[in-house]
């Protein structure tokens, strides 16, 4: 008899009953059971398995069925029990046939595929369910495990026996961390410690080293999990709740396989129970009152005390918190009672705590029941059989969150912990310049997939401060000069510098004099403190005495006391002074002013600043890492070193019954057909051309553009101030005009350069008066083009040769052509561009300039063939893009964000004119949707193509979305997108394509694209790779990243909802991130095949490239726009907005940037233009001017 041996479930196989007696199994045949049982084919209760007419012939295995024992007589695990040919065990926690038993959340058996029913099936026992899942296909013999025994631990619902899969990659954090040896003394130049390198690890060449694959064996996705019932499926179809979203209409049955880094998370227990603490402290009138605690540090203080508490109440008790609220499967409180609808609250008396400075506080606690997590809900969320269910159970992932990272966050010598679940290895540093190290480390979160409650580990890059004297690091990442040194900083600097440095942890390293209330000042935790603000230069700084009356004035000198009285040198005294003492302006007294130079950064804080382009560069050196590497990374090194698993496993992670399988989940994938992309033919006017895709680029070099624009004459203006040109410049410019009549761009002769001499770009940076003497100088040069002074109608780009790439200098010309003067612009810099010609491996160069051109001249650079638009009617379809762009840290207070869409006009989709407008500051939904749609209907119904019809159907696609935010946007934007078609409809009624005198209304699909995640995917060997060219080597190597095209739609995806990933492009260095997609609304009726194969197209139409982009080309472009406002918002994302807004409070703050930033022709739209309209000349209204 042929045997089989199962995996190890929980416990061992002892068994768990009160009582409970193992009984010797009976055999029953499935077909002659009641009707209590369920298909296990398509899971109906009005028949067996074998009268399922699926099922040809019916199939009637015996199985072996556990009796009910005396309590609960089922055992926890089979441990290594025997499976037997056409048997299945005979207990186990939660087995199917188990009577009294709960869910099978350890599927340990095995079976052969010609004696069990398809993959997937569902089993119902006599008062308890269970889930057995086996590859289809798949035999036993000899003793060998069935490859879905690695399933174990998810409670996973299939259908059909079709497959499916997940995949997923890791994600990039920029930033980095400090070191973590503590630099104690006052007088060390910490500026020359010697930080490690990134290692010079050299691209490995063979495929073994560019494939990870580990030796043990792979998690696997069987081809039918992870697909919701029938039942749940239909009433999702039924769309019975406005708030759910647009459910699956099907699977892409992929034919490949693909390795995720996700692994499968094991849940032992049903639920939680969840515990809010709060601080206790007194009224004015004796009461007790809770405490409102405002630092995050004195929070996370608290319940680290906590956990390591000697209070008899919780005191050997398991729990984990995500500094909120206290997670825990023990009750906490040995009186209260779970099952009472009351709260019941219990307090910890004099908990010890140290405070920043290292002092000890005492605290009364009161831990209060709010409720439980249900955690068999969240696997049954995984599973598919909730009948009601959202996006996702966002709490419950909290609480393992939580969990997970118990361990990990109390090892604080080893890991900095960045929010909730980003951890970064101390030991692992590298150098980005003087101010600035990088860490690497790890990010991990639970998530919720059809393969089952997972765990997601990526690895992260991020940078952090370096622990040097502040006043080192002042003068780095302000990049002052000698002489800048020698004079007070601007008002924009200070500015720069308060957003980057406020709140900064420091240490103050000189001795100062004890007080009688302070004896213990000198002792290190109280020499450290948290920058409250910055003051004047140190020459300039009053100071209040501690021991002045309240309201004294400030008149005593910083510089004085220093050199005087503590007879310490200060070498820069035009630095400002810093206040590590009481903000509150109200009480000088408690300011406390020190030199930066004698305060010195604390190590291992996250820098939240922008980076420099010097900064970034070295960052993606330390981050771009080949996925083998990455995989690598994770799977070898990542879960053992955060504890996650290996040996020893997580502690807590244990007690909680939580576990997860080592390996990667392998899951089906599929790759889409990679269009050929349509141009015209190099010797033809009307004649197509297509150009093959090979590695998710092509080449145009025998072909012209699909739709050429006219340029009549080649008009320059030439931006002196850089490196040479390496060539004479009439010369490069008859070059440069003859490769764009090569694209169907015929042009005549080209104009006189006009010349801007001696541009000094570190004033334009610096100075106002030089920015505005800069404008006005090209005003005046492109009046000389125009023949007039001001605006023009001529729409002929103009070709602006500049000395380098700076981005003062870019924004002020965007700014002033876009806006005042209605002209397109293309610039290029000189010495790069005259280098290009006569270099056939350089000629993209060229390519890419003559399509800016295209463009600005509202031609078409390329299109798609008509045979790959799909089986939707995308014909009579406008194609939308929209995306909101917010300020970072340094802008000035309540800049406003910026939102932008962009659609098609016609049937080409290659033009995409777009609109703008301002909104309150961080506000992600799009407060004037209704608007910009109408706008782009309107350019639509205006498009001599269309028949002065509206199109019939959107497709929108909508960039920047994160989860938290997708209810609000799906009930705030789609309405605005109807509302904006009803408004279009009433000013054109002729348009309405569906006629009849009705409301227009188009059927819309809407779809967000997500990029910012952990998913990532990496191929099973070197044949689901490509090869890149090694010039150094002179050989083809393979690259390590999936081939484009991929897509997955099921493992790591919804249970419910229609979403999906696409890898369309091929990355050239590090490891590719997929997009995300999520289908919020499908009135179109998209099948899911189609919207994957439609949106892998659009990726090869972005109108700027020979290349496919990494998401939907619509969602690119509206990104591309909104950088465009941001040109426009230049003076105020870079702070150089003069005017004190600290006083004001936030929303009436933000409310009122918004309306003065809207109206103002200086920042924002052009005097030629309505207010609240787009900030650019309705001269390039219909352009693509912002490519």
């Amino acid at each position: 008899m042929t045997s089989a041996q199962g995996q190890r479930g929980d416990g061992g196989g002892a068994d768990k009953g009160n009582g409970g007696q193992r009984k010797k199994p009976i055999t029953l045949d499935i077909s002659k059971m009641s009707m209590e049982v369920t298909c296990r084919t398509c899971n109906s209760n009005q028949h067996t398995t074998a009268q399922c007419p699926r099922n040809a012939p019916p199939v009637q295995p015996q199985v072996q069925v556990a009796q009910r024992g005396r309590g609960r007589s089922n055992n926890r695990g089979t441990g290594r029990g025997n499976y037997h040919h056409e048997q299945q065990p005979a207990s186990g926690r939660g087995n199917a046939w188990n009577r009294g038993g709960s869910t099978n959340r350890d599927r340990h058996f095995n079976q052969s595929a010609t004696n069990y029913p398809p993959a997937g099936g569902r089993q119902y026992g006599q008062g308890g369910q269970g889930y057995r899942n086996s590859r289809v296909g798949d035999t036993n013999h000899g003793g060998n495990r069935d490859r879905s025994t690695h399933n174990s631990g998810n409670r996973i619902r299939g259908n059909d026996g079709q497959e499916h899969g997940l995949t997923s990659q890791n994600q990039f954090y920029a930033g980095s961390q400090g070191n973590p040896a503590d630099v104690r003394e006052a007088n060390v130049n910490l500026s020359q410690r010697q930080i490690p390198q990134p290692p010079d690890t050299p691209l490995p060449s063979q495929d073994a080293e560019r494939i990870h694959n580990p030796k043990c064996q792979d998690s696997t996705l069987s081809a039918q999990q992870g697909k919701p019932s029938t039942e749940i499926q239909q009433m999702l179809n039924q769309r019975p709740n406005a708030k759910w979203f647009a459910p699956r209409p099907g699977y892409v049955h992929g034919k490949s396989e693909v390795r995720t880094n996700f692994f499968r998370l094991h849940i032992g227990k049903d639920k939680l129970l969840v515990y809010s603490m709060a601080v206790l402290g007194m009224n004015a009138a004796g009461g007790e009152v809770e405490r409102q605690l405002k630092s995050s540090e004195q929070i996370k203080a608290i319940f680290r005390a906590l956990l390591t508490s000697d209070s008899s109440s919780i005191k050997g008790k398991h729990w984990a918190t995500d500094y909120v609220r206290i997670f825990s499967f023990d009750t906490l409180n040995p009186d209260e009672n779970t099952e009472s609808s009351e709260n019941t609250d219990f307090p910890i008396p004099q908990l010890s705590y140290k405070k920043l400075n290292g002092d000890e506080e005492k605290v009364d606690i009161k831990i209060k029941l709010q409720g439980t997590v249900a955690l068999d809900e969240f696997v049954s969320y995984c599973a598919g059989t909730l009948p009601l269910c959202d996006i996702t159970d966002t709490e419950t992932i909290k609480a393992i969150n939580a969990i997970v990272a118990k361990d990990i966050c109390m090892r604080y010598e080893e890991f900095t912990q960045v929010g909730l679940n980003r951890f970064f290895d101390n030991s692992k540093r590298y150098y980005l310049d003087s101010a600035l190290i990088a860490k690497t480390g790890y990010f991990t979160s639970v998530r919720p997939g059809m393969a089952g409650p997972l765990l997601n580990v990526n690895v992260a890059t991020t940078a952090f401060y370096r622990p040097i004297l502040l006043s080192d690091f002042i003068k780095e990442i302000l990049e002052l000069t000698t002489a800048q040194l020698g004079v007070p900083l601007s008002g924009h600097k200070i500015r720069i510098l308060r957003s980057l440095i406020k709140h900064l942890k420091v240490r103050i390293i000189y001795n100062r004099e004890p007080t009688e209330k302070n004896p213990n000042i000198n002792i290190e935790g109280h020499r450290l403190k948290r920058i409250a603000d910055i003051g004047d230069p140190v020459n300039e700084q009053r100071y209040t005495p501690k021991d002045s009356l309240p309201g004294t004035a400030a008149t005593e000198s910083v510089l004085d006391f220093f050199q005087n009285e503590k007879q310490l040198k200060i070498k820069k005294p035009n630095l400002p002074c810093i206040n590590v003492g009481n903000s509150d302006p109200e009480k000088p007294e408690h300011h406390v002013w020190i030199p930066p130079e004698y305060l010195q950064i604390e190590p291992n804080q996250v820098f939240r600043g922008k980076l420099n382009q010097n900064q970034t560069t070295n960052m993606l050196g330390v981050a771009l890492r080949h996925p083998a590497a990455n995989a690598r990374l994770i799977e070898e090194e990542g879960l053992a070193h955060l504890g996650l698993a290996g040996s020893p496993a997580s502690s807590s992670m244990q007690a909680f019954g939580l576990s997860i399988e080592p390996t990667m989940l392998k899951v089906p994938a599929h790759f889409f057909t990679i269009p050929d992309l349509q141009y015209r033919h190099a010797t033809s006017d009307t004649k197509r051309f297509s150009v093959q895709v090979k590695k998710a680029s092509w080449n145009i070099r025998s072909s012209r553009f699909f739709l050429s624009g006219s340029l009549p004459r080649l008009r320059v203006i030439h931006l002196q101030g850089g490196p040479n040109c390496a060539a004479p410049l009439n010369f490069v410019l008859d070059e440069f005009k003859r490769e764009l009549a090569k694209y169907g761009l015929g042009t005549g002769d080209f104009a006189t350069p006009l010349e801007i001499a001696h541009l000094d770009l570190r004033n334009l940076r610096d100075s106002r008066p030089s920015r505005e003497a800069f404008v006005q100088t090209l005003r005046a040069k492109f009046a000389e083009l125009e023949g007039a002074a001001g605006t023009s109608s001529v729409k002929a780009p103009v070709l602006m040769l500049i000395p380098s790439k700076d981005q003062w200098m870019y924004a002020l010309i965007k700014r002033l052509a876009d806006c005042e003067l209605g002209i397109p612009t293309v610039c290029s810099i000189t010495s790069k561009l005259s280098k290009r010609f006569g270099n056939a491996a350089d000629l993209g160069y060229m390519a890419n300039v003559a399509m800016k051109f295209n463009l600005r001249l509202k031609g078409t650079n390329h299109s798609l063939l008509q045979d790959q638009w799909g089986n939707m009617n995308f014909k009579q379809t406008m194609i939308v893009g929209a995306d909101v762009s917010h300020s970072g840290v340094g802008s000035a207070q309540g800049t406003p964000s910026i939102a932008a869409v962009v659609a098609t006009v016609d049937q080409r989709i290659g033009h995409y004119p777009g609109s703008m407008r301002l909104q309150a500051a961080r506000q992600e939904f799009i407060e004037d949707l209704a608007v910009m749609v109408e706008e782009r209907l309107l350019a639509w119904y205006g498009n001599s193509t269309n028949s002065k019809k509206f199109p019939r159907n959107i497709l929108f696609y909508r960039d920047g979305v994160s989860e938290s935010q997708y209810s609000k946007v799906r009930e705030s934007e789609i309405q605005k997108v109807k509302n904006g078609c009803v408004a279009a409809g009433k000013k054109h009624q002729d348009g309405n394509p569906f006629g009849g005198g009705a409301q227009y209304m188009p059927k819309i699909t809407f779809v967000v694209v997500g990029k910012r995640h952990n998913t990532r995917f990496f191929p099973v060997d070197s044949d689901g790779s490509y090869t890149d060219h090694d010039k150094k080597a002179n050989q083809d190597v393979v690259n390590g990243n999936v081939k484009p095209g991929l897509g997955v739609d099921c493992g790591v995806t919804s249970p419910y909802f229609f979403d999906f990933y696409l890898q369309t492009h091929a990355a050239v260095k590090g490891t590719a991130r997929p997009a995300h997609y999520i289908v919020f609304l499908n009135e179109m009726d998209c099948k899911t095949e189609d919207l994957q194969q439609f949106t892998t197209n659009l990726c090869y139409c972005y109108p700027r490239a020979t290349k496919g982009v990494s998401y939907a080309t619509p969602a690119y472009l509206a990104d591309r726009l909104a950088e465009r406002g941001r040109c426009y918002l230049k003076e105020l994302l870079d702070n150089h907005w003069e005017r004190d807004c600290s006083f004001e409070p936030k929303t009436t703050l933000d409310a009122r940037m918004v309306g003065h930033v809207s109206a103002d022709t200086k920042y924002w739209r052009s005097p030629a233009t309505p207010l609240n309209s787009n900030p650019w000349h309705s001269n390039l209204n219909d352009v693509m001017f912002y490519l």
